[in-house]
């Protein structure tokens, strides 16, 4: 299991620079307040690999999709896409290599349409939430802007894009990229890879947005426009070392902070490794069939 957040690298930059958990949950995070749910499973007619001969019932997961309940925006529900054929339940690709929300391309057009168009006020609160084992987890308003004009704080865009219809390959609907990760801690699960009946791998979520974040993306726009009228964005590049977590977040999340040789620790045998985890990070994308291979290749 390995365990995610990333840092905020635009609107109002905190000290968190992310964490990257490799082995167990973080600190202080016990695995009953994440929501753990079940990757989708590719039947082989469907695509999926095929059953081992010592075990033909089984059925593997692809990549590292769960299902989701419904959509919300602004409060109110989305409606279904109609691109999606109806046999097909509504899922999403939890995707740390994606920068953006992707969705549907018609329920996209209904969030722009319902924004007035493509630009709108950066200052105003956006609330997308995906409703997930019967939770909400929402996308941080100050994720979902993108700054649209250089010395400009007055118009911003969404964070979205379109993706392809499920049933082309995937079968999801949604991409969940940075701005969801932003907002959640998240902890990959493979379970057992060659047998996922006996542990099945699954995705765990933990919200870690504040209550008032509204109002801190309101002030980081004032701010903003007193100081050149551009929304801070920085792009770090992950440091090496190991980084001790000082205080913690939302959620009792631990909140990795920057520190030197000399409070450093160095990893103790079996112990999990924590290493920072900037939103530049793009390397955990992983496909849940590439470990599958690699074992079949290693047990053959």
């Amino acid at each position: 299991m390995f365990a995610i957040t990333l840092q905020r690298d635009s609107v109002d930059i905190g000290g968190n620079v992310g964490m990257l958990s490799i082995g167990e949950l973080p600190s202080g995070i016990d695995t009953n307040s994440l929501t753990w749910m079940p990757l989708r499973e590719y039947p082989y007619s469907q695509g999926g690999l095929p059953a081992p001969p010592d075990a033909p019932n089984e059925v593997y997961p692809l990549v590292w999709e769960i299902p989701i309940d419904d959509v919300y925006f602004d409060g109110a529900k989305l409606a279904r896409s109609a691109l999606s054929p109806p046999g097909i339940t509504l899922s999403a690709l939890i995707d740390t290599g994606n920068s953006l929300i992707r969705g549907p391309q018609d329920v996209i057009a209904q969030i722009t349409s319902s924004l007035g168009g493509d630009n709108f006020d950066c200052s105003v609160a956006h609330n997308l939430t995906f409703e997930i084992g019967g939770k909400p987890f929402a996308v941080d308003p100050r994720d979902f802007i993108h700054q649209t004009f250089t010395d400009s704080v007055e118009q911003c865009s969404a964070a979205l894009a379109i993706t392809d219809p499920p049933g082309q390959g995937f079968y999801y609907s949604w991409s969940l990229g940075d701005p969801f990760l932003k907002s959640v801690l998240a902890a990959f699960h493979y379970g057992n890879i060659s047998y996922p009946s006996q542990d099945p791998p699954r995705i765990g979520l933990l919200s870690t947005i504040p209550s008032d974040a509204a109002k801190r993306l309101e002030a980081a726009v004032a701010a903003a426009a007193d100081d050149g009228g551009n929304l801070p964005v920085t792009s770090n590049s992950a440091p090496s070392g190991t980084f001790v977590a000082t205080q913690t977040g939302i959620g009792g999340v631990p909140q990795a902070t920057s520190s030197t040789d000399s409070d450093s620790e160095s990893p103790t045998p079996n112990a999990a490794v924590r290493v920072p985890c900037p939103s530049s990070l793009r390397t955990l994308s992983l496909v849940y069939a590439m470990a599958i291979v690699a074992t079949a290749f290693v047990s053959w």
